[in-house]
């Protein structure tokens, strides 16, 4: 019996030790905003230029009515959130290209301490749709101003140079806590 105590021991201070060192991704963060009866979702992917990888997320659930296009659900959420005292201000910076790139995209977002802006180290915004929540995130074939949204629609924007996640990541402390159980019950069946 010490001998397994031994090695649930060993192995829970050994994964603690792996999760304390390991960077943890910030947790995905959401709101609501707007009014109407449809419901479209955008996530926000920051990157996190000091530490070199993915940084926060916020997943909006947009409401509107009538049809709307992709820019326009940043707009429903600057409003939304410059609004609403109790969430952060989301702001956008815009970047108009001339022919033959004729169009509007967003070239920084600034959100509850995070901003990313302009073109850095080959990240960008890039915007990206999903028809539902379990289906691959795309690169949009078309930009934010010519895209029209529709009730359950899904879009991002993200500045991490690969597609977005829009999975929260759990804290270190609970993956440890997630792993002494895992251990104990290992543990318990030999």
């Amino acid at each position: 019996m010490l001998k397994k105590f031994g090695f649930v021991k060993a192995a829970v201070v050994a994964l603690g030790l792996f999760f304390a060192a390991a960077p943890a991704q910030a947790a995905l963060i959401n709101y609501q905003v707007g009014v109407g009866t449809s419901t479209a979702r955008v996530l926000v992917n920051f990157y996190d230029e000091q530490a070199q990888s993915p940084g926060q997320e916020y997943l909006f659930e947009v409401k509107f009515s009538d049809h709307t296009t992709g820019l326009g659900l940043m707009d429903i959420i600057e409003l939304g959130t410059a609004l609403d005292n109790s969430v952060p201000d989301l702001t956008t910076a815009r970047k108009y290209w001339n022919p033959p790139y004729e169009g509007i995209t967003l070239d920084g977002i600034t959100m509850d301490g995070n901003h990313n802006q302009g073109f850095t180290a080959g990240r960008y915004w890039q915007y990206y749709t999903r028809q539902a929540a379990n289906a691959s995130w795309t690169s949009s074939s078309v930009g934010a101003t010519d895209r029209f949204v529709h009730d359950g629609d899904w879009d991002a924007w993200s500045f991490t140079g690969a597609s977005p996640t829009g999975v929260p990541v759990p804290e270190p402390a609970s993956m440890l806590l997630l792993a002494l159980g895992g251990s104990l019950a290992f543990a318990r069946r030999k």
